[in-house]
């Protein structure tokens, strides 16, 4: 029978068992909340987060190219693994498309520090454009040599030049709920016809989850 702990008197040969009991399962669940309570405040704290930085040039990048040209780790430089807390190796951009999946899809700040230099005669006025674009897969055709997709979201910088000729800084980020079927792409524009741009070493691209699917966190 069960027994009402906020209606005893006092413990005898009945009730003291009742207590006992009652006590052990009222001290694990409170721990099991603890526990939850303690996961949430790490995560809170310290968040998801992926910083790649590169240790080359990227070199040979053509004015108005028809298609697109990434500076990412896809992109044909050689990056190194800055920071990672995550249960993932993979790149920022990898074309594998797995990162997200094993990130779990929420909301992310997705960012791209890189300095740009002609790599030889620099046009006055020149413009540089810096993007971040995020495709999604057609779930469709995921399983094909060559999935289709389409890009979902684009953030751009742009600056120009003014003959100088020195490393121009350039810094583009986007914040985005990103799931499991996105890719992340690193691009970079310019029209300085006269010769290619250089993205130097020192780039530097992160990813950092900010909320998850359900609940966005504000930071």
């Amino acid at each position: 029978m069960a027994v009402d702990l906020t209606d005893l008197s006092c413990m005898d040969g009945e009730n003291v068992a009742a207590i006992a009991l009652q006590m052990q399962q009222t001290a694990l669940q409170a721990e099991a909340r603890i526990l939850a309570l303690e996961q949430l405040l790490r995560r809170a704290a310290n968040p998801y987060t992926i910083i790649q930085t590169s240790t080359a040039n990227i070199t040979g990048l053509v004015a108005n190219l028809t298609g697109e040209q990434s500076v990412g780790p896809q992109g044909g430089g050689t990056f190194t693994m800055t920071f990672n807390n995550t249960p993932s190796n993979r790149n920022i951009d990898e074309t594998g498309r797995n990162l997200i999946g094993e990130l779990g899809e929420g909301m992310y700040e997705i960012g791209i520090f890189v300095a740009l230099q002609p790599s030889g005669v620099v046009d006055d006025n020149s413009f540089r454009a810096l993007t971040i674009g995020v495709d999604r897969l057609d779930p469709t055709v995921i399983s094909t040599i060559t999935p289709s997709s389409r890009r979902v979201v684009t953030s751009l910088y742009t600056e120009f030049e003014a003959n100088a000729g020195i490393p121009m800084d350039m810094t583009c980020t986007l914040r985005y709920r990103l799931t499991a079927l996105d890719q992340i792409k690193f691009l970079v524009e310019h029209g300085n016809t006269s010769s290619t741009l250089n993205a130097l070493a020192g780039t530097i691209v992160w990813l950092t989850k900010i909320g998850t699917a359900d609940s966005v966190v504000v930071v």
